[in-house]
């Protein structure tokens, strides 16, 4: 994500931004560093939610804001079903769990102990209907949520069986609209006062 960003910045000719790979975590950074973070599908992958939350709280300038977009809920719960069935068929693999995805007042008890103050926090249902066929050729989130917890040294022979396993169930599912997709985002505007 690094390198397209430092693509995309090039390309827009701003000279003037860094990238840099960080624990949301820990993050290295002086208290009150920034006017705004934003993350973009990403924070439901984050394992130790409430503290990356205060760790955005603290580097945020007073005034500063922040603003999330992430899957909650139970989204895409008809390609997770599918993937379950999968990893259940093949004992033998080891595939990992999908992550754990909160709720909206989840999203707000968070907020809350990080010490926001202003917060507009809301949630998006939203159902597709997908082309099976090119479900794994674009960047598609979706496609891809159940590679998070993948362990790097994973053979590409592994993940494309259960792209085609995948590709399988959901062809077999399918309605003459495509494959039913529910997704739940949620939307949070934050500010530090």
């Amino acid at each position: 994500m690094i390198n397209l960003a430092r693509a995309k910045a090039v390309d827009l000719g701003y000279n003037n931004v860094e990238f840099r790979k960080r624990d949301a975590e820990q993050l290295d950074f002086p208290e009150s560093s920034f006017d705004v973070i934003a993350s973009n599908q990403t924070f439901e992958f984050l394992p130790n939610k409430q503290q990356a939350l205060n760790e955005m709280f603290r580097v945020l300038k007073p005034m500063g804001q922040t603003a999330l977009l992430f899957f909650a809920g139970q989204t895409i719960s008809e390609t997770v079903e599918i993937y379950n069935r999968i990893r259940d068929r093949h004992p033998e693999r080891t595939l990992p769990e999908s992550p754990p995805l909160i709720s909206l007042e989840e999203t707000h008890e968070l907020f809350d102990k990080a010490g926001f103050k202003k917060t507009r926090i809301f949630g998006i249902h939203q159902i597709d209907y997908i082309d099976v066929s090119k479900y794994f050729f674009g960047v598609d989130a979706p496609a891809a949520f159940w590679r998070v917890n993948m362990p790097s040294d994973v053979s590409s022979e592994l993940i494309e069986m259960v792209r085609k396993e995948i590709r399988e169930e959901m062809t077999k599912v399918k309605t003459d609209k495509g494959f039913k997709t529910t997704m739940y985002n949620i939307i949070v505007y934050a500010q530090k006062t």
